[in-house]
């Protein structure tokens, strides 16, 4: 879910921005705000408290600016569950996850970009808000 939320910014963004009337400097300065909220996350990360980080990241994704939390969080997660022996594999299915999110991205979200760009980011925004908000109040602290 959160590689197919993360990948409207780079393919639906700017049809979103020309409809609205922004030029292509617009478009490209708020693409460089999206990869600076993904550096300023990262940065605060190792600051925050684990306890219900996947829930909080995945209300920022959908709120548009949470990609410095979601990435490293789920990164983190997958690495402590793992055993060692098996962190590597678990890792690389990771990353191998992204590609599928990256290419089914557009083809999933299609039926809501016919219906409107906006409309998509409204709904793709509402659901991952709504998932995460869920995953923190069903969540215990550990």
């Amino acid at each position: 879910m959160a590689t197919l939320v993360f990948y409207m910014a780079p393919t639906q963004l700017p049809l979103l921005l020309r409809d609205l009337g922004a030029g292509p400097a617009v478009t490209e300065v708020v693409v460089a705000g999206s990869t600076l909220t993904g550096a300023v996350g990262a940065l605060v990360f190792p600051r925050l408290s684990k306890g219900k980080l996947t829930a909080v990241s995945l209300v920022l994704l959908g709120a548009g600016c949470g990609v410095g939390l979601a990435v490293p969080n789920l990164t983190l997660g997958l690495a402590d569950l793992a055993p060692p022996a098996h962190r590597g594999r678990v890792l690389n299915g990771l990353v191998a996850g992204i590609f599928p999110g990256r290419f089914l991205s557009p083809l999933v979200l299609a039926p809501l970009v016919q219906q409107g760009i906006a409309t998509a980011f409204t709904w793709t925004g509402v659901v991952t808000t709504t998932a995460g908000a869920a995953l923190a109040l069903t969540h215990e602290e550990n």
